[in-house]
């Protein structure tokens, strides 16, 4: 209150690497916009441009994870594929095929690898990804 006895409105103290954090985490963890947007209006007195302008750094950085991680998957997919493949190859080439243990695992290796790595290439060219990061 004031000499007037008017109450006065909370000015925004916190300091700006605090909202900028807060949203960047939000965003990474999966947050839906309209909350983060709640957030940097109600908490942190934001709104508008310089918002839009966290919001959208928070999304870039999301998407440049995103693009990261696939990218490793991606390689981990490719070497299970080569592994699987080499091994199909040497039978192929060798003239004989052995039914067993080695065919299960190897053609399961070589499924669960060429399905990750589906997936990661979408995820590496569009930068999206449901849930966390």
């Amino acid at each position: 209150m004031d000499a007037n006895n008017t109450v006065l409105p909370k000015m925004n103290t916190a300091p700006p690497n605090l909202a900028r954090g807060e949203v960047i985490s939000k965003i990474h963890w999966g947050a839906e916009l309209d909350d983060v947007i709640e957030l940097l209006r109600s908490k942190y007195h934001i709104v508008g441009i310089e918002a839009d302008a966290l919001i959208e750094e928070a999304i870039a950085i999301r998407k440049a994870e995103v693009r990261k991680k696939a990218a490793v998957r991606l390689a981990f997919a490719l070497v299970g594929l080569i592994i699987s493949l080499t091994y199909f190859g040497i039978q192929y080439f060798g003239g004989f095929i052995r039914i067993g243990f080695g065919l299960i695992l190897m053609g399961s290796l070589g499924l669960t690898s060429l399905t990750v790595a589906c997936r990661n290439i979408v995820r590496a060219f569009t930068g999206e990804s449901s849930g966390p990061v």
